[in-house]
């Protein structure tokens, strides 16, 4: 039975995007986060079209995150794992309806739209960047950083960021596990399928929760080990 990997998994390929230097990308996503989420219009003064701009600047990331989403040779199943904004949309979108609260409506709608586009550049950046090329490449600005300002070492800037960054794809790819194994584990209902108690559920999260700090302190000796060998 071939298992499926969890979202913001790495997929080792040789993609164009697979090449791009691991600064690039973060930098990259980071641009792309800020300028999505931005309410800026520059020069423009024009009420109706600043209303638009948003709207536009959301989309042109989006339609310029599928370019890049098809150069990574991303499956299309990695974006169906985004599926769960159009759930939060829908959510959003029936709260102002019920709530009879019309104007939230768009922003409300366009807040999850930016949501989805920041997430399709998370998406392409993590399944074509692995944790150690991003711990590398923190450990090297860290270690370029102290030549010229030792002090700068004290804030542990590499171990924070790595440990940030690369807990988004573990703890998919943890509790991806974690299910697994409970699903092998765990009775089957009537119709077959495995069965959850609270319990199990419980159990699950907790152990996710262990993990994912085991995991911290692994990183954490890693990016430590790195930065006093550089």
């Amino acid at each position: 039975m071939k298992k499926n990997p969890a979202i913001f998994t790495y997929r080792n390929e040789n993609s164009l995007v697979h090449r791009i230097p691991c600064g690039i990308k973060l930098l990259v996503m980071l641009f792309v986060t800020l300028r999505t989420f931005s309410n800026s219009t520059f020069w423009l003064k024009d009420e109706n079209l600043i209303q638009y701009i948003p709207w536009i600047r959301s989309l042109f990331y989006f339609f310029t995150g599928m370019v890049f989403f098809f150069l990574a040779k991303t499956p299309f199943k990695s974006l169906l794992r985004l599926r769960f904004l159009l759930w939060i949309a829908i959510l959003l979108a029936s709260l102002s309806v019920l709530s009879q609260n019309y104007s939230a409506l768009f922003p409300d709608l366009l807040y999850t739209f930016r949501f989805f586009v920041t997430a399709l550049f998370s998406l392409i950046v993590f399944e074509t960047t692995s944790r150690l090329e991003i711990m590398e490449t923190l450990c090297n600005i860290e270690n370029k950083i102290c030549k010229i300002i030792p002090s700068f070492k004290k804030l542990n800037f590499a171990m924070l960021i790595s440990i940030t960054i690369t807990f988004i794809p573990e703890i998919f790819s943890e509790w991806n596990r974690i299910r697994t194994a409970a699903t092998a584990r765990s009775r089957l209902n009537k119709k077959g399928k495995p069965k959850f108690s609270i319990n199990s559920i419980n159990a699950q999260i907790t152990a996710l929760f262990l993990n994912m700090l085991q995991y911290a302190e692994e990183v954490r000796r890693a990016v430590s080990n790195r930065i006093s060998a550089g």
